[in-house]
């Protein structure tokens, strides 16, 4: 039986002082939004910037959109911009976000940051190709793979026989937690 990965524990968050570089819309149906790239300043990590999503989405308030507005707003108070009178005015407009934000960049400030992980296996079929996203471990037995997810309760299995090819992806990146004055 062999172990091909497995997500250990809460990752440490870290404060650290950024500069914003870039503000960019995304003009999507489903998930309008801004994509805000942040340069890591006088800081160690295994990256040179840190790339992080603000959710625009209209319809219903959900948990990302109000982390997106939240932090919009967040960044127009570090940058001391206007901030409108009404939040909900942000949603669907990635583009007008975009150019006011753009007077901010520059801007240096401290945000507080985790690493994020995510494991994804692939497997080649016969039939095509299967995705699981969100996997704890995957554990490989002779006859199949067993694949546990993230708050799942029993793991999956995928015979070996069908498989021709497999592989076991990791994604690193970091979140941006908070945005703070320095």
């Amino acid at each position: 039986m062999r172990v091909l990965g497995i997500l250990v524990g809460m990752p440490k968050t870290r404060n650290i002082i950024v500069t914003l570089t870039a503000v960019e819309p995304v003009c999507s149906e489903t998930q309008p939004g801004v994509l805000l790239t942040y340069r890591p300043y006088r800081a160690k990590l295994d990256t040179e910037v840190i790339e992080d999503f603000a959710d625009l989405s209209l319809g219903e308030q959900t948990v990302p959109t109000v982390n997106g507005v939240g932090k919009i707003l967040r960044l127009l108070r570090v940058a001391r911009l206007a901030a409108p009178s009404d939040p909900t005015t942000l949603l669907g407009k990635p583009e007008e976000v975009c150019d006011t934000l753009e007077r901010a960049i520059g801007i240096r400030f401290r945000v507080k940051i985790r690493s994020r992980s995510r494991i994804r296996f692939v497997a080649w079929t016969e039939t095509g190709i299967e995705t699981v996203e969100n996997v704890t471990e995957v554990i490989e037995t002779p006859g199949d793979f067993f694949i546990t997810l993230q708050r799942g309760r029993f793991p999956l299995r995928i015979p070996r026989e069908k498989v021709i090819r497999h592989q076991t992806e990791m994604n690193y990146w970091w979140e941006v937690l908070s945005i703070n004055r320095l």
